[in-house]
This record gives C-alpha cells, sequence and structure tokens, in this order.
C-alpha cells in the first residue's frame, strides 16, 4: 500500500518501561516538520483489575473535559517541537489499527522528540507510560504525576535510575502503573512503551553512552499484554516501531511502524519479546 506525503506542523514522553536508515517494513512515508524505564518484573496482578486510573475512571466516555484539553495541549506543544527543531519521515502507520487495544513497542533515541513525533503522527489518542525519576522528590515530580494522571499516562520509577532511593514506593507505584496500564487496554487504548527504558540523548542520566547504542528491550509490554488478555476478550496487538536519528542543523528523523505481532498461544514471554526486538532494531536501520 502506498504512503501518502505531506507535511505536518511539528519534548514529551520520557518515558517508559524497562522493562536509527534503511530497512524494515516501509511501504511509502510522509514528511512531517519540525527537529533502562523499567517496566520489567511486572507484578502479576490476580482477577479483573480495577476500572480506574487512579481517582479517574478510564471506562470509554468517562474522560474528562480537562484530561481532553490538556492532551490537545500536549499535541500541539509536541507538533510546535517538531516544527523548530527536525524534520521527519513517517513510514508503515498503516500497520497502526485505528481503534482497538494496541501497544506501541518503540527504540527510544530522544528523551523528548521520540514523544513528539508519535503524537503528531499516530492518528488517535496516545497513552505513554512515563518514569518521573528524573524530577526530584517534591513539588515538581507531585507536579509531573498529576499532570500525567489528567492524561491518563500511567508513571513509575525505575529501580535502577541512580535517583531511586525508596525500592518499597518503586513497587508500589509500579503495581498501581500495571493496573491503569491493563485498564486502558481491556478499555481499548493506545498504549505506548520504550522498552529500553532509557534514550540515547537526555539531559539527565542514562546509560547510553552515544547515537548507536542499544540497551537489551525489557519485557513489560509483553507481559502487560498478557496480562490485559487474560480477561478472554482482549486481544492486544503489538506493533513495533523504529527510530533513525541524523544529526544537523536540524534532527532528520526516520519513524517506521512494523507489521502487528500477537502472543504466542504458548505465551512463550522471551522468544516474543526477542522477536519484537529484532523487529524494532531492523526498522531503526540497526
Amino acid at each position: 500500500m502506498g504512503g501518502v506525503r505531506r507535511r505536518l506542523p511539528g519534548r514529551m514522553v520520557h518515558a517508559i518501561d524497562r522493562g536509527v536508515s534503511a530497512g524494515g517494513n516501509h511501504s511509502g512515508g510522509r514528511q512531517v516538520g519540525g527537529r533502562r524505564h523499567r517496566l520489567a518484573a511486572l507484578s502479576r496482578t490476580h482477577g479483573s483489575p480495577k476500572r480506574k486510573f487512579g481517582r479517574n475512571r478510564v471506562a470509554p466516555g468517562a474522560a474528562s473535559m480537562i484530561g481532553a484539553l490538556c492532551e490537545r495541549f500536549v499535541v500541539l506543544c509536541g507538533r510546535a517541537i517538531l516544527r523548530l527543531s527536525a524534520d521527519c519521515r513517517v513510514e508503515g502507520l498503516e500497520h497502526v489499527p485505528r481503534s482497538g487495544p494496541i501497544i506501541l513497542a518503540a527504540r527510544h533515541v530522544h528523551h523528548a522528540l521520540d514523544g513528539c513525533v508519535i503524537l503528531a503522527v499516530v492518528p488517535r489518542r496516545v497513552h505513554a507510560i512515563v518514569a518521573v525519576d528524573w524530577a526530584r522528590p517534591g513539588p515538581l515530580r507531585r507536579l509531573v504525576d498529576r499532570a500525567c494522571r489528567l492524561l491518563a499516562w500511567p508513571t513509575v520509577l525505575r529501580p535502577d535510575h541512580p535517583g531511586a532511593t525508596d525500592r518499597d514506593e518503586a513497587a508500589r507505584i509500579l503495581r498501581r502503573a500495571t493496573r491503569d496500564a491493563v485498564a486502558l487496554l481491556r478499555d481499548g487504548r493506545l498504549l505506548l512503551l520504550f522498552p529500553e527504558a532509557y534514550p540515547n540523548i537526555d539531559p539527565h542520566w542514562t546509560p547510553k553512552s552515544d547515537l548507536d547504542a542499544w540497551l537489551p528491550f525489557e519485557d513489560g509490554f509483553a507481559r502487560l499484554a498478557h496480562l490485559a488478555e487474560r480477561d478472554g476478550e482482549t486481544r492486544v496487538p503489538v506493533v513495533p516501531v523504529g527510530f533513525h536519528y541524523r544529526c544537523g542543523r536540524r534532527w532528520q528523523i526516520v519513524v517506521r511502524f512494523g507489521a502487528p505481532r500477537r502472543l504466542p498461544p504458548d505465551a512463550d514471554l522471551t522468544r516474543f519479546v526477542a522477536e519484537i526486538e529484532a523487529d524494532v532494531r531492523t526498522l531503526s536501520g540497526l
């Protein structure tokens, strides 16, 4: 299927799961104007998750007007940042279903622009799992956490982050994020995760040393899909997303969406994670 090329007005998601121009499935493309969070070891919850996102219901039709306005503001900000700092080509967007539950498992290159690109080009509401450990405990972290909850974006603390101090708190927040993420998927939402957990480019600490560095995928995204499907009704495809960055006066970004994969009947998560990771590497031109 041929892609459509057009210009879209082009720092946001620092998210994510721990657990850039050749290669991959890239039929067509379009031009967009503009420049280890670890969700690993997800606790297996028993029974159906609560149908709430913190204090706000996630059920369809229950999203607050404030949340919708916040989402629109974030998308507009993302497009403005892209317009100022990068040129982006999008390929394979037809692989992203327009409705139903889905997980985007993406390479994490830039702490902000990756999320801006996804928000700008995906034609449906995006919910991202966001690590907030880069914000010091106190008013700033509470503000970031509150903003994410208005957007229905689950938040986590990466246990291996240098700023991690309270492992019990990290585990509690991870359990909450797991419940919220599963509820989102069962409500037919799109969930964005970065299974490497850390970006290559970040003003804060990252274990990656250069633009080509790669961290092994953690299995959090696969566990979330597995948990969501335990109700016997939900089916969660995972779409691999590759990023390729080239530095210049403006960032040159290529984002490629690959064909979705489904969890195998035997729920072999290790093999499934390896397959998604291989897809993302190919789509990223690595």
